[in-house]
């Protein structure tokens, strides 16, 4: 009976040590993925600083494009500046004489 006990309690020591070690692999693994989780948690935050700087530099170009006349509203401008500028000196000549 002896011999019994002695051999379940080896048993019992092996299956200890592999549950031992299967449990210090699974924190060791937990480890990694909580490193890897940081790791990628970083990398998101800088890629998402670089997507509001990029989005804000789109919205500056579109609002720099297109608040620069093209070369066919410069000259309709120039030329109602023309205009208007004959009506002022128009006015300025009636009101002297």
């Amino acid at each position: 009976m002896a011999f019994d006990f002695e051999r379940a309690i080896e048993r019992l020591r092996g299956k200890a040590a592999m549950i031992a070690k299967r449990y210090q692999q699974a924190v060791e693994q937990r480890d990694a993925a909580r490193d890897e989780i940081s790791r990628l948690e970083e990398e998101i935050s800088r890629k998402d600083r670089e997507i509001r700087e990029l989005k804000m530099k789109v919205e500056y170009l579109s609002v720099v494009t297109s608040a620069r006349p093209g070369i066919e509203e410069m000259r309709r401008s120039r030329a109602m500046l023309s205009e208007l500028v004959r009506e002022i000196d128009h006015c300025i000549s009636d009101l002297q004489s």
